[in-house]
């Protein structure tokens, strides 16, 4: 049961990052995880989104309020959209298509394609918040904010450029092993390859979220001026811009090599891997397909 005397600390895009949390986690899940992540994820997302802001009471009431009504959209509006995309990974499993990049870019692109209407309809929830903000508040957001970019900092560029490319290749291969199966020392040695040609995508990550927190933090300075929906709206729904270009190129070449590496993956794994993917999928369809929307009440 929840303490409800314990202090609440909520980070003020929780609507919107809720919406790309469950984006990911119903595209890489397990079935179970990916069941009870749906059916909980209100009830999560007030815990698992803290220690950047602490909240009023009023202030948690409506944010919770505002993550049920989303989930609740989500669930009857978005949800169709996954069941077809993961109906086509199926039938493409089925007839070997996937070892081809360009089909793999157009997964991709699928999958990315769910993310805006999610921050559309989160935005405007968003900035309803932010304008209840007090000076205090924001003082103190910006404070974990640095302090965050500064553990993140610290943690991230002690590595070698050796041991970043390392763990990189482990943790890609320990996510994508679940949908393509175990993979063979050719297949290792192709993700290690993969993670050495990322190199220095660390620095500009880092440096493009300084950048977009900066313009976020400038934006609340005029948060009940009339502008200030639309600027939110455009930092929350055009992210890349405020990050750099550096940052738009680097993702851009990143999206591309991570296709060419998922179709390379498949194209080794031959007839087994393909298997893999299509139990995969259809076990995450079956997942999607038992999830039920709750009907609002009277």
């Amino acid at each position: 049961m929840l303490d409800s005397s314990r202090p609440r600390r909520i980070k003020p895009a929780i609507l919107l990052r809720w919406a790309v949390t469950l984006v990911l986690v119903l595209a890489i899940a397990g079935c179970s995880s990916a069941r009870l992540a749906y059916r909980y994820a209100d009830w999560g997302t007030v815990w698992w989104m803290e220690d950047y802001v602490s909240l009023t009471g009023a202030q948690q009431q409506a944010l919770e309020q505002g993550v049920r009504d989303f989930r609740q959209w989500h669930c009857s509006r978005e949800l169709p959209r996954y069941e077809r995309w993961l109906s086509t990974v199926i039938a493409d499993a089925n007839t070997a298509v996937l070892t081809d990049s360009g089909r793999m870019e157009f997964h991709q692109e699928q999958l990315l394609g769910l993310l805006p209407a999610l921050t559309e309809k989160a935005t405007p929830m968003v900035v309803a918040f932010l304008k209840t903000l007090s000076d205090e508040q924001v003082r103190e957001l910006a404070a974990n904010m640095a302090d965050r970019q500064q553990e993140l900092e610290q943690d991230l560029l002690k590595r070698s450029p050796e041991a970043t490319a390392s763990a990189r290749a482990e943790r890609t291969a320990e996510r994508l092993e679940s949908w393509l199966g175990d993979f063979s020392d050719d297949q290792y040695f192709r993700i290690q390859r993969w993670s050495a040609a990322q190199a220095g995508q660390t620095d500009i990550w880092l440096e493009g979220r300084e950048r977009w927190q900066q313009a976020f933090l400038a934006a609340l300075q005029q948060r009940q001026q009339a502008e200030f929906a639309s600027v939110i709206s455009d930092l929350l729904q055009n992210p890349e811009q405020a990050r750099g270009l550096d940052y738009q190129q680097t993702m851009a070449q990143s999206k591309n090599a991570m296709a060419t590496l998922l179709s390379d993956l498949l194209a080794m794994g031959g007839e087994p891997a393909l298997k893999h993917v299509k139990a995969k999928a259809t076990e995450l369809k079956s997942d999607v397909d038992v999830l039920t929307c709750q009907l609002p009440t009277a």
